[in-house]
């Protein structure tokens, strides 16, 4: 008689919440005085930056709040004004997250995506200072890493930074943000009252927040 083989069930570890309990934050804030230069506050962490990175953070904690169950009426570029929408064509560069999640049926994030401020030439002098790291977790919390410092955010916490570091960083007369498939720009409009979406803004909410990428193999998961 034949022996039967067995396949052992292989186990995945998919980090929730409480296992960054002790990173968690009770609120998050951006402030600036000239739109140029913008405080980040997690919790009792300041962190000074400037508008392009402010910028760069908030592109990517959109990302991540669009893989929450967090209900999103409106996007950034809302009430701006020449939005042109293209493709992404892959390129990486700094100061934009990329979507670095690896999708199969045991991912262990929902989104992944790193980022670098450095934008000079050389050795960076403020690594690790200068790399950021988000990801969303499956039940719906954001872990943000700057450098050595990790905090745990809600997914509202994380759309209120989203929207303030956003906000702050008014001094850029134009944003150009990576989501998913597209490359978004837009010129934010001065103290523009968004009453609603144009047809255009509404389809491509649509789009996003409706996204599924390409499944990737096994073989490469994260």
């Amino acid at each position: 008689m034949s022996p039967v083989s067995s396949k052992k069930t292989r186990s995945f570890y998919v980090p929730q919440s409480a296992d960054f309990s002790h990173e968690a934050v009770s609120s998050v804030s951006a402030r600036t005085e000239d739109g140029r230069s913008v405080v980040m506050t997690l919790g009792d962490s300041h962190h000074q930056i400037s508008a392009r990175q402010a910028d760069a953070i908030a592109q990517g904690l959109l990302m991540s709040i669009l893989r929450t169950d967090l209900e999103i009426t409106n996007m950034p570029w809302d009430g701006g004004c020449h939005l042109n929408v293209a493709s992404h064509n892959g390129d990486r560069a700094a100061l934009r997250f990329p979507d670095d999640t690896l999708y199969h049926a045991n991912a262990t994030f929902r989104y992944f995506g790193m980022c670098w401020l450095f934008e000079g030439a050389g050795e960076d002098p403020d690594y690790p200072a200068n790399v950021l790291c988000i990801r969303a977790l499956h039940d719906g919390g954001i872990h943000f890493g700057k450098g050595n410092d990790k905090y745990l955010l809600t997914a509202e916490q994380a759309l209120q930074l989203c929207r303030g570091l956003s906000d702050c960083a008014y001094s850029l007369e134009s944003r150009s943000w990576r989501i998913w498939d597209k490359m978004i720009e837009w010129r934010p409009r001065a103290n523009a009252h968004v009453v609603g979406q144009t047809p255009e803004e509404r389809a491509l909410f649509n789009h996003l927040i409706s996204y599924k990428p390409r499944r990737k193999s096994k073989r490469n998961a994260r």
